[in-house]
């Protein structure tokens, strides 16, 4: 009777361990797809050590004057964690690609629910929805972020856009030079 036992609970166990791996499997490829193929349309990010790798040399020959790349784009990107009123902390990500124009080529935002275009304009910024609903704003709202220093800035929100890994804060290089008052230090390449 005990081998018996053991044996049923072994079974449904490992019956129940790979149900849950193949639930989890599904949830998370679905997500990949959406992120990395519907909103995201770059292959590659790339960081460079100094602003002048995306300006010359052979990174930069590589990046935008090979048939390796069909298009190349110049960003600022930084990680920030910031302490929210409540004591909890916030980690989030800058975008700031420097065409705006030439984004919406490597990047889709839209709304979530209705699907309609959230552009990436020179005024104002654009977050991700966990980011909005975190921080507890709307378009038209105004929202005070932090830089890697922790320099504050207020900023107009504009959109909030369909984002699944991480939380992520685009804006243009002039919203980024009107908040912070330096401009920003181009950093990779999408």
């Amino acid at each position: 009777k005990k081998r018996f036992w053991m044996t049923v609970i072994g079974v449904a166990g490992c019956t129940a361990l790979l149900v849950t791996g193949f639930g989890i499997s599904d949830s998370l490829n679905s997500i990949v797809t959406k992120q990395f193929g519907e909103i995201y349309h770059y292959d590659l990010l790339t960081a460079v050590t100094s602003a002048e790798d995306t300006r010359e040399g052979p990174a930069h020959d590589y990046l935008y004057n090979s048939d390796v790349f069909t298009s190349s784009l110049t960003v600022f990107t930084q990680q920030v964690e910031q302490e929210l009123e409540d004591g909890s902390t916030v980690d989030y990500y800058y975008m700031v690609p420097e065409d705006v124009d030439a984004f919406a080529g490597f990047a889709d935002l839209h709304n979530r629910q209705t699907g309609e275009p959230t552009p990436l304009e020179q005024e104002g910024v654009v977050l991700t929805e966990k980011l909005a609903s975190t921080l507890d704003v709307k378009p038209g709202d105004t929202v005070t972020l932090e830089d890697a220093d922790g320099n504050e800035a207020q900023f107009t929100v504009t959109g909030v856009c369909e984002h699944y890994v991480y939380n992520y804060v685009y804006m243009s290089a002039a919203s980024y030079t009107d908040g912070f008052g330096q401009e920003p230090d181009w950093n990779a390449v999408m």
